[in-house]
């Protein structure tokens, strides 16, 4: 059953990606608009959602209990990410190393759980997206410039993803109420969530040379996004104990996504090879299509 539910809403996001490459193929959306479309998620509207997340969970002892375990496993699952990337990679293949360290867990990650899930899978994977940022921000710099101590901690958490995650704990941990009005507001912002990111997506791929898509540079970091790091995330699971299945499962499937969209930002902050990074991200989305079902059946049955 969740199979299908999950491929329902593959199938939706593949639609509204296919919407973005004819919009911008026929130049009825600018480079210029896809940066600032960029840009509005996530400043705006992943914030509000992960926000959203946390507010309308309700407290109890057990779900703060589970929140507690989802932080954990989320820093597990980077562990072991981290650890596989630059085991492979090291600094030989920094882009690559980038690449397969970090998944789409907010363009792709938020909708799948979202369908999948619904908002309380949200929440435990909110702990996975503030780690994300923290990681990214951190080791994943380090990693693409070659260059330590390239990051500061005021800049990590001015980051709005992390913001909106210390402010849903505050909410929640203090049972602070929200007004039903900023509630319906959050919802409807994160109603745009999932067509904007995947039309993003979409105008991404339209500018890619599909030769260049092929080569086995990127088909095998891919690869190693997509198979090998959450078939070895899966063996490690199997191993915890099954009480918080629930927790385990939304992070899981977030990190089963494809080469997240930051890739592209950090490389031209940084002036790496944006090219590239475009290319890994279209590539290992459309791989994604197939690996993403395939990879949570196979989770679905054994943990």
């Amino acid at each position: 059953m969740l199979a299908v539910i999950l491929l329902k809403q593959i199938a939706v996001m593949a639609i509204l990606t296919a919407l973005g490459l004819v919009l911008c193929k026929l130049k009825m959306l600018s480079e210029q608009t896809t940066k600032e479309l960029g840009a509005v998620l996530v400043k705006a509207v992943i914030p509000c959602v992960l926000f959203r997340a946390f507010v309308t969970v309700p407290y109890s002892p057990e779900t703060a209990r589970s929140l507690l375990i989802a932080f954990g496993y989320s820093f597990l699952t980077y562990v072991i990410t981290l650890g596989i990337a630059y085991l492979i990679y090291g600094t030989r293949d920094r882009m690559n190393n980038f690449g397969a360290s970090f998944c789409n867990a907010g363009f792709m990650g938020v909708p799948l759980v979202q369908a999948v899930a619904g908002d309380t899978g949200v929440f435990y994977l909110a702990t996975s997206m503030a780690l994300l940022n923290l990681f990214q921000w951190t080791f994943g710099v380090s990693v693409m410039i070659g260059r330590k101590n390239s990051f500061s901690p005021k800049l990590i958490f001015a980051n709005p993803m992390m913001v909106s995650v210390i402010l849903g704990m505050v909410f929640f941990f203090l049972r602070i109420p929200v007004p039903e009005v900023l509630l319906t507001s959050l919802g409807s912002i994160a109603a745009i969530f999932t067509p904007v990111a995947m039309i993003l997506l979409g105008s991404y791929m339209a500018r890619v040379s599909w030769n260049e898509m092929l080569a086995l540079r990127p088909l095998l970091c891919s690869l190693v996004r997509l198979l090998l790091i959450p078939l070895i995330t899966i063996a490690v699971t199997m191993v915890l104990p099954k009480a918080y299945r629930s927790v385990y499962m939304p992070i899981l499937l977030a990190s089963f996504t494809p080469i997240g969209v930051n890739i592209c930002i950090y490389a031209q902050q940084h002036d790496q090879d944006y090219a590239y990074s475009v290319i890994l991200v279209c590539l290992s989305t459309i791989l994604s299509v197939a690996t993403v079902p395939l990879i949570y059946s196979l989770a679905d049955r054994v943990i």
